[in-house]
């Protein structure tokens, strides 16, 4: 009969942090020991799913959600992982799916490291569970400390905003992008000319350059399809406005502008002003504008428009250059450029 056949969906997990502190669960040892585990038991092994880079407090992965799927299908009766860390290190999502979701489903959990079966009684499993979810805490405060560590030395610890990228030898550190700097520059250029924001995404959309995420997807880092997907093909008003706040091109990096509202969940929320720390970075001068940067690109500006007005006075020019000047330099200073 079928249901004394066991068919199983094997699952892998490891998380970025496991990996850096030397966690020996690669997956592919985590596949060696479930195989073979599956040999010696007659179990027939169905599918493979893998979430490498991962973290243990995140269910919404998309292995672990395919896997589900799958199950749903009922073409395999049984889960199979090398031990319960494996499963989750959130202590209650872990539980629930171990000793109540997968049985009332009639799927039968082994986990053989934590010698877990969800057909037995598992006495020692409410104790594995909360070792595992004291694990995920500690490496959580373990990274807070690294970043805060690398933030307080001035090291550069976020995503690199568009016009730059990791430098080669360090990733601590920023360097321009050849590629988008260029463009980084030219929307300053053309915001101090009187350019609106909206203005600006539909020349540069006119000129068929890629926006910030798109550019990210196609070029620079790895993303999930469903990450991919958030990707639009065009900008907009709201991409050249974050541009033009942005504090980084002043050659600041404004640090802690949003946490966590816990260790388990992935919603954050945004922190006061008064308590973001404010750091000036070495960063590569390309895109930091200082006053003299300011000044030409004002100039320019002014030029540019008095040839298309026909030109004025002189000292008329020369006034109009110093407040535009001062102008843009308080707005830029105050990431208050509203257009």
């Amino acid at each position: 009969m079928r249901n004394h056949v066991q068919l199983a969906d094997a699952y892998y997990r490891l998380s970025d942090e496991e990996r850096k502190y030397g966690e020996s669960a690669s997956i592919t040892n985590q596949r060696t020991i479930v195989r073979e585990y599956c040999e010696k038991h007659g179990i027939i092994l169905v599918e493979e799913f893998v979430d490498d880079g991962f973290s243990g407090g995140n269910f919404e992965r998309p292995g672990f959600q395919a896997m589900l799927e799958h199950l749903r299908t009922g073409k395999a009766n049984m889960v199979i992982t090398r031990d319960l860390s494996r499963l989750g290190r959130d202590m209650t999502e872990s539980s629930h799916y171990a000793e109540r979701y997968f049985p009332e489903h009639g799927i039968r959990y082994l986990a053989p490291g934590s010698n877990f079966d969800s057909q037995e009684d598992n006495l020692m499993a409410p104790f594995q569970f909360a070792m595992n979810d004291v694990y995920l805490r500690d490496t959580s405060r373990k990274v807070k400390q690294t970043l805060n560590t690398k933030r307080n030395n001035g090291k550069y610890v976020a995503c690199p905003p568009y016009g730059y990228r990791k430098a080669e030898r360090t990733t601590d550190q920023l360097v321009p992008d050849e590629n988008t700097a260029p463009v980084v520059k030219k929307i300053f250029d053309l915001a101090a000319s009187g350019q609106s924001c909206r203005s600006i995404a539909i020349r540069l959309n006119e000129a068929c350059i890629m926006p910030p995420l798109k550019y990210r997807v196609e070029c620079r880092d790895n993303f999930t399809e469903r990450g991919a997907q958030r990707a639009s093909d065009e900008w907009n008003y709201t991409t050249v406005k974050r541009i033009l706040r942005n504090r980084v091109y002043l050659g600041h990096t404004l640090l802690g502008k949003s946490r966590k509202v816990s260790v388990k969940s992935k919603k954050k929320v945004i922190v006061p002003d008064d308590l973001m720390e404010v750091v000036r970075c070495d960063l590569n001068k390309l895109l930091a504008f200082g006053e003299d940067d300011i000044r030409t690109i004002t100039e320019n500006a002014v030029e540019q428009a008095n040839a298309s007005l026909g030109g004025e006075e002189a000292s008329a020019q020369i006034e109009n250059i110093d407040k535009q000047t001062a102008r843009l330099k308080k707005m830029i200073e105050l990431s208050l450029i509203h257009i």
